[in-house]
């Protein structure tokens, strides 16, 4: 497929951050809040970072690994603690925070 040859190695670590952002919603939706939910938020920092570590130093940046990027740092640092807020009890927060997210 033509979107496998657009990827990049540093765009594997965007599709785990976005993967993990996912998860940590499907979790927070599932099962409410619990500690364990930071987990999820935890490991995306950690992919988000690898991600931006690799593109720096092999030196390839793509339309699609830079799109890639900002819809994965959208997803787990915008979307989930937004709704981790709502969850919380913090609905007008939480919106406040998705919107200045977006």
């Amino acid at each position: 497929m033509k979107i496998f040859r657009e990827l990049g190695f540093a765009d594997v670590f965007s599709l785990l951050n976005a993967t993990s952002g996912f998860l940590g919603i499907s979790y927070l939706l599932t099962r409410g809040f619990d500690t364990n939910v930071f987990n999820f938020m935890y490991f995306s920092a950690l992919m988000d970072g690898v991600d931006g570590f690799m593109a720096n130093k092999l030196g390839k940046k793509s339309k699609l690994g830079k799109d890639l990027d900002s819809l994965a740092d959208l997803v787990s640092f915008g979307v989930f603690p937004a709704s981790l807020l709502a969850i919380m009890g913090y609905i007008y927060a939480g919106v406040l925070f998705l919107l200045a997210s977006i």
